[in-house]
C-alpha cells in the first residue's frame, strides 16, 4: 500500500509542482534559523506539501520542500521522499538522524527510528544514517521492496516477499514470514501483510492476535499493542492484539499510521485520531500519506 501510495503521489507531485526545487545539503543543514534565512532569500514558488501537527519545532517543516510524496516520521526526526528520488530530513540531529545524504537521487522509500533514520533505494540496497540499532545490517541488505521501522529493529520486506526483522530490539525469531506485500513495526513487534490478504503478527508474549475481520489487507500499521489493517475495499479495521473478536471498522479509509500509544487514520482531507477527535490538518487537501512520529504528525498534499 505504501507503493502504490508513493505512485500517486509521483504523478501528482509532478503534475503540480514538476522536480519542485532541489536544495542541496548545505541549504538544508536543519537549522530552523537556517531554513528560515534560506526561505527569504530563496523564496519557492508553491508552500510545503507536508502538514505537520503536533507539539515541538518539528512541525515547523522546511519551506523548501514543496514535493514530497511520502514521509517517515521517528523519535524526533522526520525524513520526507520527493518526486525525484531525493530525502530531506529535519528535525533532531544529535546523533545524525537528520542529516540526510545529499547523493541520493534514487530512493523509493524512508523510513524513521529512534536516533537514526534510512532511505531504500530502486536497486533494492539500502542507506542509513545516524545511530543504527544494534543488529541492523544496511551495508548488506539487498532486494529490499519496503521497510519498517520499529524503535530497535528494522523488517525488510524483499521483492520475493520474505520478511526478514533485523536488530536487538525486536523479535526476530519464530516462522519465517513469506508472500508478504506489506510490513509495519512498533517496539519489539512487528507484522506483515500477505498476498491472500490475511494477517501475520509477530511479538512477544501474547500481542499476536488478529482481529476475525481482519481480512482483505493491502497495507498495516501498528501502534503498541494497537494494529490496523487498511482493507482493498478502502476501509480499515482497528484491534487489540489481545483479541480475537471483530475490530473496529472505519471507512473510507486511504492509509494507515502508528506510533507509540497513538494511531490515526488518513480520510481524505481529515486525520482521524482512533479514539480520539478528527483533525483538519489545513483547508486546501487532499491528503494522500501520512506519518506518525513520537507526539507529532505529518500529512502528505496530493
Amino acid at each position: 500500500m505504501k507503493k502504490l501510495a508513493i505512485a500517486i503521489g509521483l504523478l501528482c507531485c509532478v503534475a503540480t509542482h514538476g522536480q519542485g526545487l532541489t536544495v542541496e545539503k548545505s541549504q538544508y543543514a536543519f537549522s530552523y534559523e537556517d531554513a528560515s534565512a534560506y526561505y527569504f532569500t530563496n523564496a519557492p514558488t508553491s508552500p510545503p506539501n507536508v502538514f505537520g501537527w503536533g507539539s515541538g519545532s518539528i512541525t515547523n517543516v522546511p519551506y523548501y520542500l514543496t514535493n514530497a510524496i511520502m514521509v517517515s516520521c521517528g523519535y524526533d526526526q522526520c525524513v520526507a521522499l520527493c518526486s525525484n528520488g531525493s530525502v530531506v530530513a529535519w528535525g533532531g540531529d544529535a546523533y545524525g538522524q537528520s542529516d540526510a545524504p545529499s547523493d541520493i537521487s534514487n530512493a523509493v522509500d524512508v523510513l524513521a527510528g529512534q536516533y537514526w533514520s534510512a532511505a531504500v533505494l530502486a536497486d533494492g540496497t539500502v542507506r542509513g544514517w545516524g545511530s543504527i540499532p544494534a543488529g541492523v545490517d544496511f551495508v548488506d541488505a539487498t532486494n529490499v521492496y519496503e521497510a519498517a521501522a520499529a524503535q530497535g529493529g528494522v523488517v525488510f520486506l524483499d521483492y520475493y516477499g520474505n520478511v526478514n526483522p533485523e536488530g536487538t530490539g525486536i523479535v526476530t525469531n519464530g516462522t519465517p514470514v513469506t508472500s508478504a506485500v506489506a510490513v509495519a513495526a512498533d517496539g519489539a513487534r512487528w507484522g506483515a501483510v500477505k498476498n491472500d490478504g490475511s494477517v501475520v503478527l509477530v511479538a512477544l508474549g501474547s500481542y499476536t492476535k488478529v482481529a476475525c475481520n481482519a481480512t482483505n489487507g493491502v497495507g498495516i500499521a501498528m501502534a503498541g499493542n494497537i494494529t490496523e489493517l487498511l482493507r482493498a475495499d478502502g476501509t480499515a479495521v482497528k484491534w487489540t492484539a489481545s483479541s480475537t473478536n471483530a475490530g473496529t471498522v472505519y471507512s473510507p479509509v486511504q492509509e494507515v499510521a502508528g506510533y507509540g500509544a497513538s494511531s490515526f487514520l488518513l480520510q481524505t482531507n481529515f486525520v482521524f485520531r482512533v479514539g480520539g477527535s478528527l483533525l483538519q490538518p489545513t483547508p486546501d487537501g487532499p491528503y494522500s500519506f501520512i506519518g506518525l512520529g513520537n507526539g507529532f504528525g505529518m500529512a502528505v498534499k496530493q
